[in-house]
């Protein structure tokens, strides 16, 4: 279930701003991507983002080595944070350093939060606490950031054990707290639903996306996104 976070208050202050639309896809191997093995949902949401003429970046330390096809003339944006394999410690350690190197992020994508933290069998509060700084630390690098963060999509049903299914609705509980505490007047954090509708098919194995699953989870951000990038 996915619960208001404060959206009717909230009341974006940059509208004086140039518009930038800096975006910060923010994660792990879902983030990441490794084509045609697995898949990032990143490249069809940039294209989902041409076709509807915004103005947007997308930001972060990495770049793809996969030769993504052009795009109405255009080549990949593939500036990303997605680091396969590291859990929420991981990228808490590094998430100063990475926003002293980038534009500071108008808005995160902040996929499957915790997901290889409960992979490796690690407690969920130890992840939510991380989470919780996370949220902090980019809060505090820019005070109008709109956060988008994930219920996140489920692995493959026959992966699916009683105890990662578990943390995992434990975890989408979590996002629905941390976005009620976090989200004021002029930052939002708010929850965006993938597992409702995600289906075995989407997967290219245990947890990754394949092609299909990388545009559903596209189109999904897509949709959310529209209700907080500037013209």
């Amino acid at each position: 279930m996915v619960v208001s976070c404060g959206r009717d208050e909230f009341e974006s202050k940059r509208t004086g701003k140039p518009v930038k639309n800096a975006i910060w896809t923010l994660g792990a191997s879902r983030v990441e991507g490794d084509p045609p093995a697995f898949y990032s949902y990143r490249y069809d949401l940039w294209k989902r983002l041409l076709d509807s003429q915004w103005t947007f970046d997308f930001v972060g330390t990495q770049t793809d080595e996969f030769d993504y096809p052009r795009y109405l003339d255009k080549a990949f944006d593939s500036d990303h944070q997605g680091h396969s394999g590291w859990t929420s410690e991981d990228i808490l350690s590094h998430a100063s350093d990475w926003l002293n190197l980038i534009d500071t992020p108008d808005i995160v994508l902040f996929s499957s939060p915790g997901g290889n933290d409960i992979l490796e069998g690690w407690a969920v509060k130890n992840a939510v606490t991380n989470i919780e700084k996370l949220i902090q630390k980019i809060q505090s690098y820019n005070p109008e950031v709109v956060v988008l963060i994930e219920q996140m999509a489920p692995a493959k049903s026959s992966f699916m054990t009683d105890n990662i299914n578990s943390s995992i609705q434990s975890m989408h509980d979590e996002v629905n707290r941390l976005c009620l505490e976090y989200s004021t007047a002029r930052s939002l954090v708010e929850p965006i639903d993938m597992a409702d509708g995600f289906k075995d098919k989407f997967l290219a194995d245990d947890v990754h996306y394949n092609q299909k699953g990388a545009i559903f989870i596209a189109d999904r951000y897509f949709q959310e996104l529209t209700q907080y990038l500037k013209r």
